[in-house]
C-alpha cells in the first residue's frame, strides 16, 4: 500500500509550532511514544482527585424560570492541571434578563475560587454560555449560579466534578466519522475520547484537555471557521496534531495554510512500496 509521510513545520514570530501530519491506515502501530504493557489491560490510569460518581450524560437543572443543560470537559470529564471549559445551555422561560452566570471551585481547603461572566439571556430561547476554568485544585465539586442584575437568584446548586490526573498519559481526541472508533490508540495506556462535528470545540481552551488531536477520515473543510481555528490555536500552544487518511491530505494542508496565513516552511514527501 502506497501512502504519504509528511512532516510539516509551522513558524510563528514569537515561537515555533509543529504539526505533525502523518499518513496513517489503521493497522498502524501507535506513533505517540508511549510505555509498553500488556494491550489486552492497558487503560489510562486515572487518578482520580474529584467525584468519581458522574455519569457521562450532561447535568440538567430546571425550575420554574428556566431549564439549564451543563457540560463540562470531554464526556463529563475534567482534567487536574488543564483548562476545563464548561458549557451551559440555558432556556429561558420567562422574559429576557441580564445577569451573572457563575462557577465556584470547591475543595478541602475552602478557600473557593469564582468564576463569572455576564450575559444577556434572551426569553423563551436557548442561550449558550461559555466558562473556560483552569483546574490547577482538587476539586470535588462547582456551585453553578445564575444571577439576575438586581442579585435574584436564578439558579443556585452544587454538582460533584469528575477530575482525573492522567501522569504521563496522553489524552487522544479523535476527530472521526468512522463507526469504528480507533481503539488502538488506548493499547498504550492512553485515555481517547471520540470528536465529531456537534461535540467538537469552538475555541482552542476547549481542546487544552488534550495532549494529541487524531484527525481521522474526515474533511476540515466540514468544521465551522471558528472550531477550524480552535485547532489551529491548539497547534500554537504545543498540543500534537495528526491527520491521517491520504484522501483527506490536501483538504488538511489546505486548511491549515489558509487558517495560519503563513506558509509552511518545510515539506518532504515520501512514497512507500
Amino acid at each position: 500500500m502506497k501512502h504519504k509521510r509528511v512532516l510539516c513545520l509551522l513558524q510563528e514570530k514569537s515561537s515555533l509550532a509543529m504539526i505533525f501530519l502523518i499518513m496513517i491506515s489503521l493497522t498502524a502501530i501507535m506513533l505517540l511514544p508511549c510505555k509498553v504493557v500488556d494491550a489486552s489491560v492497558a487503560r489510562a490510569p486515572q487518578v482520580n482527585v474529584g467525584n468519581t460518581d458522574q455519569s457521562e450524560k450532561p447535568i440538567i437543572l430546571t425550575n420554574d424560570r428556566v431549564v439549564v443543560t451543563l457540560q463540562y470537559g470531554f464526556e463529563q470529564q475534567a482534567r487536574y492541571g488543564r483548562t476545563m471549559q464548561l458549557t451551559a445551555k440555558i432556556y429561558n422561560k420567562g422574559e429576557s434578563f441580564t445577569g451573572e452566570i457563575a462557577t465556584t471551585l470547591m475543595n478541602e481547603e475552602q478557600d473557593n475560587i469564582r468564576y463569572a461572566t455576564t450575559a444577556s439571556i434572551v426569553g423563551l430561547e436557548k442561550n449558550v454560555v461559555t466558562l473556560n476554568i483552569p483546574m490547577n485544585r482538587a476539586s470535588k465539586g462547582i456551585k453553578f449560579e445564575i444571577l439576575s442584575s438586581s442579585n435574584d437568584t436564578i439558579v443556585e446548586e452544587v454538582i460533584p466534578l469528575n477530575v482525573v490526573n492522567l501522569g504521563t498519559y496522553y489524552y487522544v481526541g479523535i476527530l472521526s466519522d468512522m463507526s469504528t472508533p480507533l481503539s488502538y490508540f488506548e493499547y498504550f495506556g492512553n485515555k481517547c475520547v471520540s470528536l465529531d462535528k456537534s461535540n467538537f470545540p469552538s475555541d482552542y481552551l476547549g481542546l487544552d484537555i488534550l495532549d494529541v488531536l487524531v484527525i481521522e477520515n474526515f474533511k476540515i473543510s466540514s468544521l465551522t471557521l471558528e472550531q477550524q481555528q480552535a485547532i489551529l490555536g491548539f497547534v500554537k500552544r504545543g498540543g500534537t496534531l495528526v491527520l491521517g487518511s491520504e484522501a483527506y491530505y490536501e483538504d488538511g494542508i489546505s486548511a491549515i495554510h489558509w487558517l495560519s496565513n503563513q506558509n509552511i516552511i518545510s515539506l518532504d514527501k515520501t512514497s512507500d512500496g
